[in-house]
């Protein structure tokens, strides 16, 4: 597997719901929705649901650049017999570093 694929593999869904949650902060922030009475507490709450998706993506993404970080040093202890990267809950049977299958 090349660095490229390894990095989307990686890094793909936490960045889309990092820009996910921007844009819909970005939405409820504008003057239109909060002109609205009947909007404004749903826009309040949007507006927290928002920062929490950015909070949670940021922080999913802390996570895989620390296994990345380990494995590229040597120091993660997965269960892949390739490559000893982790497999991850949803990739499923597969290796996140390596993308071979884990047995």
């Amino acid at each position: 597997m090349s660095e490229i694929e390894r990095y989307f593999r990686l890094f793909a869904l936490p960045i889309f719901f990092v820009v996910i949650g921007i844009i819909s902060m970005t939405i409820m922030t504008s003057d239109g929705f909060r002109a609205v009475a009947v909007l404004a507490d749903v826009v309040r709450v949007g507006f927290f649901i928002s920062l929490g998706v950015v909070v949670g993506a940021l922080i999913w993404m802390g996570w895989r650049l620390l296994l990345l970080w380990r494995w590229e040093n040597g120091r993660l202890d997965g269960d892949c017999r390739n490559c000893f990267g982790s497999s991850g809950v949803l990739q499923g049977e597969k290796c996140m570093m390596c993308g071979g299958r884990v047995d």
